[in-house]
């Protein structure tokens, strides 16, 4: 595993944001500063882990673990939470009056992939990004070392 860190945040909106935050400040601190390939990556990852993380604080009542991992190639996001209930795939799209249900469809629309599974009595949802070639991001990644972090509170 290369860079890695990990928070874990009460299922509430007020959570939201600071997710976010944090995984853009990791992700500049990683080395997707303003001259990187990937800086264009941050505004969609942050995007990205807004959806799933209020998605999940709306459905669930414990806490969410956000994990990031950065290797060489790709950007690794994954939500987890108490809640058993996979997300519901199969659901018409959101009609062009209706204020919500376009989550997913931004997931979709900004990873390379994503996708759900149960973990232990609950769920993760995950994605990835691919990592812009001459990126700083993938520097960071080498001969299987790991650096780790978590979030501050």
């Amino acid at each position: 595993m290369c860079n890695y860190a990990e928070a874990r945040l009460p299922a509430e909106p007020r959570s939201v944001p600071v997710g976010r935050h944090f995984v853009s400040d990791l992700l500049e601190h990683w080395g997707a500063g303003p001259a990187d390939p990937a800086r264009g990556l941050l505004d969609d990852i942050a995007l990205v882990v807004d959806e799933l993380l209020a998605n999940a604080a709306r459905y669930t009542t414990g806490e969410m673990d956000l994990k990031v991992v950065c290797h060489a190639h790709r950007i690794d996001v994954v939500i987890g939470d108490d809640s058993s209930r996979m997300l519901d795939l199969d659901a018409p799209p959101a009609g062009p009056d209706d204020e919500g249900g376009r989550g997913l469809e931004v997931v979709g629309a900004l990873c390379a992939r994503w996708g759900q599974h149960h973990a232990g009595a609950g769920k993760e949802i995950w994605c990835w990004a691919v990592v812009p070639a001459g990126s700083a991001l993938a520097a960071g990644c080498r001969d299987g070392a790991e650096t780790r972090g978590t979030a501050p509170g």
